[in-house]
């Protein structure tokens, strides 16, 4: 006697259960489908996106901190538990630091694997037009919105620090945001979108980085390399030590005289890549693994009251040394700190950076105003814990839209042809 086939639910493509497990499966499959569009197949790598993960997330949860107590008022510095919570994560500029550092290492990595004459024509123009078809788009499209929110719809950020600092007109601070200059001009943040600040930074770097390039890819042996990146590490720290604030009449304190040295611990990591590997290779998983996460806890000690080191100078090595093992794990070392950078999200959200970092604080802005209104627990540890979770949430669903539907169009190398084309078969010459 033959049996009935039993059918198990969720087995049919049009069973119920297919129909139930079909939104889990598409957002389990969004890392994948969603990954980062690099400018050359197969070398993805999602351990660098990890280590943006922890660069976006110290920034979000920082920018929070600071508009929390903003919002709540003394109430807030009553907690001894949500203080001390605020002394080690409300300081949003050691993700900006690490950022910095691993568009060191990732732009230096691109140009060893070129191969090219980093100061030729052909090169230059190539390493140009990538990054300002690439950078340049999705910021101007926030900067051109926020303005226009402000100048004609009369938009003001609640509980803004930033907002009112010159110049005061608004034209004056948009334009001079467009062109990366907002730093160099008035010395204060953009009016529009204050963490630009570190865009400019970003911006710098790429000017002068194919002379650096220039000069450590005409060595060849690895000790006049090392030589190199280390008088190299050194300078930029000495630049550091004289407390002057303007040159002339272009003012230093947010420009990349200020922050030369963290782009140069990414440039070390990839000029260096090959003895760190082989150093690495003698580290035990356990070990590689304990040297990112005590340089994650390092960098976020760095900037706490916990650390009261002087001179304060030695807090800035801290800093460099903590995100340079950071660096060294993620990248090269095996462990529990290079498994985490690698996991699906945390790589997807770290390669959606830029969208978030560009949204976020709009997010974090209107989130604890809004929030702030409904009083939803008394200002404390469970009342922060509570809205930064719901925040959180918005931010990174906003910056992932971003992200999907705006920055990863601008990652194809080829994104102005495909515009041309599609305008031109929708635009048809009348018979």
């Amino acid at each position: 006697m033959d049996h009935p086939v039993r059918t198990q639910v969720g087995s049919s493509p049009g069973s119920i259960g297919d129909h139930l497990l079909r939104p889990i499966r598409y957002i389990n499959d969004l890392p994948r489908t969603l990954r980062r569009r690099t400018s050359t197949k197969g070398d993805y790598r999602p351990d660098i996106d990890g280590l943006r993960f922890f660069a976006i997330i110290i920034v979000i949860i920082g920018h929070f901190g600071e508009r929390y107590v903003r919002f709540t008022g003394p109430s807030a510095a009553n907690s001894t538990i949500l203080s001390s919570v605020l002394n080690l994560l409300g300081h949003p500029s050691l993700g900006v630091l690490l950022f910095f550092s691993i568009s060191g290492y990732i732009i230096s990595s691109q140009f060893r694997a070129s191969r090219a004459n980093p100061l030729s024509g052909r090169y230059l123009g190539t390493y140009f037009k990538r990054r300002i078809l690439r950078i340049e788009p999705p910021y101007f499209l926030l900067l051109l919105v926020s303005y226009l929110a402000v100048a004609y719809v009369g938009l003001r950020p609640p509980q803004s620090a930033r907002f009112e600092a010159g110049p005061a007109s608004i034209d004056l601070s948009f334009f001079a945001s467009l062109f990366y200059a907002h730093g160099l001009a008035f010395g204060t943040m953009p009016r529009l979108f204050a963490p630009g600040w570190s865009l400019e930074v970003e911006v710098q770097f790429y000017v002068i980085a194919p002379f650096i390039f220039a000069l450590l890819g005409g060595l060849r042996s690895t000790k006049a390399i090392f030589a190199a990146c280390a008088a190299g590490f050194i300078l930029c720290n000495l630049i550091l030590l004289p407390d002057v604030d303007t040159l002339g009449g272009l003012t230093l304190k947010l420009t990349l005289a200020r922050y030369g040295a963290f782009f140069w611990l990414g440039v070390i990591a990839a000029f260096l890549r090959e003895p760190i590997m082989t150093a690495a290779q003698s580290v035990g998983p356990f070990v590689g693994g304990l040297v990112g996460w005590l340089g994650l806890a390092g960098l976020l000690a760095s900037q706490s009251s916990f650390l009261d080191w002087e001179p304060a100078y030695s807090l800035l090595l801290l800093q460099q040394e903590a995100i340079f093992a950071m660096l060294a794990s993620g990248l090269f070392f095996r462990g529990s700190f290079r498994w985490f950078c690698s996991q699906p999200w945390i790589s997807l959200i770290g390669g959606a950076c830029y969208s978030i970092y560009l949204t976020h604080l709009q997010v974090l802005q209107l989130g604890c105003a809004a929030l702030s209104r409904l009083h939803l627990l008394p200002a404390g540890p469970v009342d922060f814990a509570l809205q930064l979770a719901i925040l959180l949430i918005a931010v990174l669903g906003v910056g992932l839209t971003y992200y999907a539907f705006i920055e990863r169009f601008f990652m194809l190398p080829d994104w102005p042809s495909q515009i041309f084309r599609r305008g031109s078969k929708t635009v048809r010459p009348v018979p």
